[in-house]
C-alpha cells in the first residue's frame, strides 16, 4: 500500500461486543480471524507478555540484526513491518529504540492500541487481514515481524502469507517469527494426562484446528520460510516457563528460566482464560460453569513449580537473498 494512500472503512467497522464479561471485536469474530478478547485485560496481558519474550530472547528486538556484541547495526533497520501489531508493543518500542527507523504496525482491529497522541513520531499503522493478501509493493522492509498469530491465519494460508512476506521483504532483510505449541509441557514429567492443564491444552488444540487454523504452526516455520525463497533460516524450540521452577542443576540458563518463570505466572494464569474463552465455550458449546472450572484446574496446574510446567515456543529467522544470490 503507498504511504499517501488512505483506504476509508465502515463508521461500525470498530464496532464490540460482550461474551459475558469480555470484549470482542465483531469484525474480528465474524470473520474467524482473531477470537480473543480485546479488553484492557488482554491489552496488559499482551503488554506482559513482550516483556516475557524480550526477557526469553536476551533483550533484543530485531533477532537477526543483533552482532556479537549483542548491538543491532543501525544501518540495518530502517523500515520495519509488525504482523498482527496488538497493542502494537514491539512497533513502538523499534520506533522509541531507533529513532531513524520506521514501525509500521498492522492488525485486523486498532481496538487495542494506545492513544494516537503517545505514538512515536515514526510508527504507523495501518488495518489489515492477515488472511488476505498483504497490500505492500517488493523489497519494502528491512525486517518483518509476525508473532504470536496463529490463531488467526488460516491453516491452508500459512505457505503464501510468508510469500506474502518475502515480496515485500528486502534484498538482504529478514523475517522473524514467533509461534508457540500451547500443548503442556512437563520438565520432570510429572504433569498429569488426566489432569486440568493436559485437558486444557488438547480441548483448546482440537477446537482451533476444527475453526480452520494451525495451532502447530511453530514447528513449521522454518519449511515454510525456506520454501518462500528464504536463506539463512534458523529455527529454535525454547521453553517458556509457567512459573517459577528450576531444573536443579545451577547454571545460568537455569537460573535465567526461573525468573521467566516467575514473571510468566500471572500472564499464563489469564491466557488460559483469554484464549480459549471464545472457541471452547461458543465454537464447541461448553457450558460456562463447566469452562471456568476447566480454567482454575488448569491454572492451579500450571502455577504449580513442582510439575515444572512449560509450552514451547519456536522461533524462526530467515533472511530474503540479495540479487547476485537468488533462487532462479
Amino acid at each position: 500500500m503507498d504511504d499517501d494512500e488512505t483506504v476509508e472503512v465502515a463508521p461500525d467497522y470498530h464496532d464490540t461486543f460482550y461474551h459475558h464479561d469480555r470484549l470482542y471485536h465483531v469484525v474480528s469474530v465474524n470473520s474467524n480471524t482473531n477470537l480473543e478478547p480485546v479488553d484492557e485485560a488482554e491489552i496488559a496481558r499482551l503488554e506482559n507478555c513482550h516483556q516475557i519474550f524480550y526477557m526469553m530472547v536476551g533483550g533484543h528486538l530485531a533477532l537477526p540484526n543483533v552482532d556479537r556484541a549483542g548491538r543491532v547495526r543501525a544501518s540495518s533497520l530502517r523500515r520495519v513491518l509488525d504482523c498482527g501489531t496488538g497493542p502494537a508493543n514491539w512497533a513502538i518500542d523499534v520506533a522509541n529504540a531507533y529513532p531513524w527507523c520506521e514501525a509500521l504496525g498492522t492488525d485486523i482491529s486498532a481496538n487495542m492500541l494506545p492513544p494516537d497522541w503517545n505514538w512515536p513520531d515514526r510508527f504507523r499503522f495501518e488495518l489489515c487481514n492477515l488472511n488476505e493478501t498483504l497490500q505492500f509493493g517488493h523489497d519494502v522492509f528491512d525486517l518483518v515481524n509476525s508473532r504470536g498469530v496463529a490463531g488467526g491465519i488460516n491453516a491452508s494460508r500459512w505457505p503464501q502469507y510468508v510469500r506474502d512476506i518475502y515480496r515485500a521483504v528486502r534484498p538482504g532483510g529478514w523475517c522473524q517469527m514467533v509461534e508457540t505449541h500451547f500443548t503442556a509441557q512437563s520438565f520432570n514429567g510429572t504433569l498429569p494426562n488426566d489432569g486440568g492443564l493436559s485437558r486444557w491444552s488438547t480441548a483448546y488444540m482440537d477446537s482451533m484446528s476444527r475453526s480452520g487454523k494451525e495451532p502447530r504452526a511453530g514447528s513449521q516455520l522454518a519449511q515454510w520460510l525456506t520454501q518462500a525463497g528464504f536463506e539463512n533460516v534458523q529455527s529454535q524450540a525454547v521453553r517458556w516457563p509457567m512459573c517459577g521452577w528450576s531444573d536443579g542443576s545451577g547454571r545460568e540458563d537455569d537460573a535465567i528460566r526461573y525468573d521467566i518463570g516467575l514473571s510468566s505466572e500471572e500472564n499464563i494464569s489469564s491466557m488460559l482464560s483469554a484464549l480459549a474463552f471464545y472457541p471452547l465455550t461458543v465454537l464447541e458449546g461448553m457450558d460456562l460453569a463447566e469452562f471456568q472450572l476447566l480454567a482454575e484446574q488448569a491454572r492451579q496446574e500450571a502455577s504449580n513449580p513442582a510439575f515444572q510446567p512449560y509450552f514451547w515456543m519456536y522461533v524462526a529467522i530467515g533472511q530474503k537473498p540479495r540479487p547476485s544470490r537468488r533462487r532462479h
